[in-house]
C-alpha cells in the first residue's frame, strides 16, 4: 500500500488500488505518483486529478525510480535479463529510450548493489557497491 501523509494536519490517506506497490515517487509537479509493482514487474503511474492508475512500462527488473525535473519522464532500471540499462519513459505516450546501458559501466566481480539518481539536467548519477569475498588462512607459531 502507498500512503500520503499531510505533514500540516497529520492526516494519512491511502492511495486507491496501491496494494503490492513499492518505491513510490511523487512527481515534482505533484500531479502524479509513480510506483513499481514487483510481481508483474510493472511501472505504474497514478494521476491524482483523474484518480486512475496506468501501466507505463513492463519488464522493470530493478528497484530504482526517478522523475525528470519537469515531470515529463520517468527513469527506471532494467537491472537483470538481456541488455540491462537505465531507461527513460515518456509519461504522455510510454515511449522508451535507453539512457545508459549498464555494459558501458566498469565490470564488477562478486555481489554488487547499483543505485542511480539524476543530476539537475536529468543525467544519471550511478553508484555501485561491490563486495569482494576473500578467504585468508593465518598460522600462528608460538616460540
Amino acid at each position: 500500500m502507498v500512503h500520503s501523509v499531510d505533514l500540516q494536519s497529520g492526516s494519512i490517506e491511502t492511495i486507491p488500488d496501491s496494494q503490492n506497490l513499492r518505491t513510490a515517487r511523487l512527481s515534482p509537479d505533484g500531479k502524479h505518483l509513480a510506483a513499481l509493482e514487483p510481481y508483474r514487474r510493472e511501472l505504474r503511474v497514478y494521476n491524482f486529478e483523474g484518480k486512475t492508475w496506468k501501466t507505463l512500462a513492463s519488464n522493470v527488473t530493478g528497484d530504482n525510480l526517478n522523475w525528470s525535473h519537469d515531470s515529463q519522464f520517468l527513469f527506471y532500471d532494467k537491472a537483470w535479463g538481456s541488455n540491462p540499462a537505465i531507461i527513460r519513459v515518456r509519461l504522455t505516450d510510454g515511449r522508451q529510450y535507453v539512457v545508459l546501458p549498464y555494459s558501458k559501466l566498469p565490470a564488477t566481480t562478486g555481489g554488487y548493489v547499483r543505485w542511480f539518481g539524476l543530476d539537475p539536467d536529468d543525467s544519471p548519477i550511478v553508484a555501485t557497491a561491490t563486495n569482494y569475498f576473500e578467504i585468508y588462512r593465518v598460522e600462528w607459531r608460538m616460540h
